[in-house]
């Protein structure tokens, strides 16, 4: 058996390199893997036969070798660097790594000019000596080959599982557990899952993701891997300092998962290649979207409704006076956000708004003028006045609702076939006109220049267009959104029997918009007239007697015809 000729001087650190893909199944809470174990004995045993002391072991247990970004092995990169390595010995070349490029730089060039005898025991390679170097970069194009392969093969897993609508990833998010029976299910895990609809109801109140997570450490609740570490489980980072130091990426997260009304979501994230884990995020259109598949924490409503309002940010003023409407007032004329104006040394009836382009009368809009107390009543007059509408007449109410709902559609629906046809007509013309100008080039009749700046302007057209087709032929899931929001409005409104005092969360739930325009003087009286859009129904006006009876006899005679 050969030994390596640099063995033991200025008593270096032999390094003994361990790594592992995927934890072994058996692997115990206070335990390293018995495929670590097993790599660590048989370096120890090779080392201890053949000579090499002072040895030490750098191990990444569950890291892919497709990348040189490790722990350990970076850790045994700097040592290296820093000349207090001698000799670096792998079981095999596949646990050193599967990056062809890399191995080679490191094995052939970074190692033989630090003097570093490099050892693969099942390779039978040793670069003291020379032996197996010759046909070491072939291993390494295997090793590389087979991670490409082991790659297509798990990501047509994925695509198979998610096409039987089955989990993709058993990762489960913050207020859910895995069934220990059945992985495949995941159950509510209590005290995160009241976290996460305190999460909500502070989002639906008004808050943003940092005021959110200001509250949170201010009430010590502990963020999620800190949760995770109380409880006993595995958690993937570092631990801070601040065990309830909450970051409003996490809280946005939180708030932007799906999952938490009970769907499975599948698809929502890729990687970029084997060889580049960073992971992409993909479209919207692509997600999976399968519901009912575990117990919802948030209900579809409450999420959707929070998904509305993060659309618009809020932020508290100067003053630290935060105002219910922010970010639901707009201006009529110029469709630009109401500010809310206040100062430390206001009294609650002088806080107003005013329209942003206003700018003290030198802006491109009028003023847009209210006060927060007056649009307040406002509010809650037509929130109340709505509600006891429905109560008394909720069979009346859902009819108007749903012929004012057909009358919209159909309008939308021959506006959007409209312009479809246009679409797909102008797209039938690019083509036939990209063939002209390649037919005119080749004939000398344009100069290559003008054909290439007409066949560019064509091509970006037509890309215009395939978007523009895209989401003219996927505008009907709106319209399950809006059955969703029917449904929250009405169950909110008939639960609603008096309204002592309006707050964020009651007004965020049932409004999306509040346009209030311009004041005008009438019999010596300053009147504003404010237009208040509920969700899913927009604008509504209470009928009056005379339209409610209208309304019964067409209700009676479609009724008699079916």
């Amino acid at each position: 058996m050969t030994t390596s000729v640099n063995k033991g001087i200025d008593n270096k650190i032999t390094a003994l390199y361990c790594r592992l893909s995927v934890d072994d199944t058996d692997k115990q809470a206070d335990e390293e893997s018995n495929s670590i174990k097993n790599q660590k004995q048989i370096l120890q045993d090779y080392a201890r036969k053949n000579g090499y002391h002072n040895t030490r072991f750098f191990v990444d247990d569950g890291v892919s070798g497709t990348t040189f970004d490790r722990p350990g092995f970076k850790e045994m990169e700097a040592l290296a660097e820093e000349g207090k390595i001698g000799t670096i010995i792998v079981m095999d070349l596949s646990r050193f790594g599967r990056e062809q490029t890399e191995m080679g730089r490191l094995t052939q060039i970074v190692y033989p000019s630090l003097g570093i005898t490099f050892i693969a025991i099942q390779e039978h390679v040793n670069t003291a000596t020379g032996e197996g170097v010759e046909i070491m970069p072939f291993h390494s194009i295997f090793n590389e080959w087979y991670a490409a392969q082991t790659s297509k093969k798990i990501r047509q897993v994925w695509k198979t599982k998610a096409e039987h609508n089955m989990r993709v990833s058993h990762r489960t998010p913050f207020g859910y557990i895995r069934d220990k029976d059945d992985k495949e299910k995941w159950i509510i895990d209590k005290p995160a899952a009241k976290v996460v609809r305190y999460i909500y109801d502070l989002c639906l109140s008004g808050m943003g993701p940092e005021q959110i997570a200001r509250r949170l450490e201010n009430e010590k609740v502990l963020t999620p891997h800190s949760y995770y570490a109380s409880s006993g489980r595995d958690y993937s980072v570092y631990l801070p300092d601040n065990p309830y130091k909450w970051k409003d990426t996490s809280v946005a997260q939180i708030l932007e998962n799906r999952k938490y009304t009970g769907c499975m979501v599948n698809n929502v994230t890729t990687t970029v290649s084997y060889k580049v884990h960073k992971l992409v995020v993909n479209p919207p259109e692509e997600h999976q979207i399968i519901p009912n598949q575990q117990e919802a924490i948030i209900s579809e409503e409450d999420w959707l409704r929070v998904q509305e309002l993060r659309k618009n940010k809020r932020r508290p003023s100067k003053s630290g006076k935060t105002s219910m409407f922010s970010g639901l007032l707009y201006c009529p004329d110029c469709g630009s956000k109401l500010h809310f104006c206040t100062s430390k040394t206001f009294e609650p009836e002088q806080d107003f708004y005013r329209c942003s382009k206003y700018k003290s009368n030198r802006g491109t809009c009028s003023i847009h003028f209210i006060r927060n107390i007056v649009l307040e009543q406002i509010v809650r007059t037509a929130i109340s006045d709505l509600a006891d509408f429905v109560r008394c007449y909720e069979s009346v109410f859902l009819y108007m609702i749903t012929e004012k709902n057909e009358l919209l559609k159909a309008e939308t629906r021959k506006a959007e076939q409209r312009r479809l046809a246009q679409a797909e007509k102008r797209q039938d013309e690019l083509d036939f006109l990209s063939k002209r100008v390649y037919e005119d080039n080749a004939f000398g009749k344009i100069s290559d220049e003008r054909f290439e700046k007409l066949l560019l302007s064509y091509e970006s057209e037509q890309k215009e267009l395939e978007k523009t087709i895209a989401d003219l032929r996927n505008s009907l899931s709106e319209t399950e959104k809006e059955n969703t929001e029917l449904r929250h409005l009405f169950c909110q409104l008939r639960k609603l029997t008096q309204i002592k005092e309006l707050d964020s969360t009651l007004v965020n739930s049932l409004i999306r918009r509040i346009e209030v325009h311009n004041s005008e003087k009438r019999d010596g009286k300053m009147y504003v007239k404010v237009d208040i859009y509920f969700t899913a129904i927009g604008m509504f006006d209470i009928p009056s007697e005379k339209e409610i009876n209208a309304v019964i006899k067409r209700m009676n005679k479609k009724n008699k015809t079916a």
